[in-house]
């Protein structure tokens, strides 16, 4: 995954109600069952708000789930100006999903500073380190959805902490994943592997 250098806009939350969205497909493996259900708490007691974009088979669901629930918004397909605008207007990106290959929202979500709830598994958790956000084992269901609660439970309590993620996660991006530092981390394998380094360059993810 990169993004272009001059990427998207710094997301601006309003300050109070912890704000949090997902991005993507309405499909089972996107783990947005799990992550009602684990907000369920948060949404009655008024301390969340949950915006999803995005639609899909399981969206009828999703919606006789969250039926009565405060706070949560589903807003369908947008066009991408229209999802950074409700991005931005978010502190989290919460996307639980079980089966991720790039991550490409999370890439996205993390340039406009928002702190990513991720699955520890697949792309995410690469994307994803302790300073940026917050990962949640991959186990059962129901192991997954009280992680989920308890991670939104710390966010919701901790502001500072969750907005010095946000501002760690579009730094990283800075740092890592534009096209200009994508280009510059191969020319620097290419020249280890053509002896032109001394060094094996490290690598820019976790292990």
């Amino acid at each position: 995954c990169a993004l272009p250098i001059c990427f998207f806009r710094e997301a601006a939350p309003e300050p109070g109600t912890l704000k949090a969205c997902f991005i993507g497909r309405f499909v089972p493996l996107k783990g947005l069952g799990m992550l009602v259900e684990a907000a369920k708490p948060l949404l009655q007691a008024g301390k969340l708000e949950l915006h999803l974009v995005g639609d899909g088979p399981v969206a009828a669901g999703l919606k006789e789930q969250a039926a009565g629930l405060p706070g949560i918004h589903f807003h369908g397909w947008l066009k991408h100006e229209e999802v950074q605008n409700v991005a931005a207007r978010c502190h989290v990106l919460a996307f639980p999903s079980i089966r991720e290959f790039g991550g490409g929202a999370v890439l996205e979500g993390m340039a406009l500073g928002l702190a990513p709830l991720v699955v520890d598994y697949g792309g995410p958790a690469d994307l994803v380190t302790p300073e940026v956000g917050i990962k949640i084992p991959l186990t059962t269901r129901e192991e997954m959805t009280q992680a989920l609660q308890q991670a939104l439970e710390q966010m919701a309590a901790n502001p500072g902490q969750t907005a010095r993620m946000g501002q760690a996660s579009r730094q990283r991006v800075t740092e890592l994943f534009t096209w200009p530092r994508r280009a510059e981390q191969i020319a620097q394998i290419y020249d280890w592997v053509l002896g032109r380094r001394p060094t094996r360059p490290e690598p820019i993810t976790p292990s």
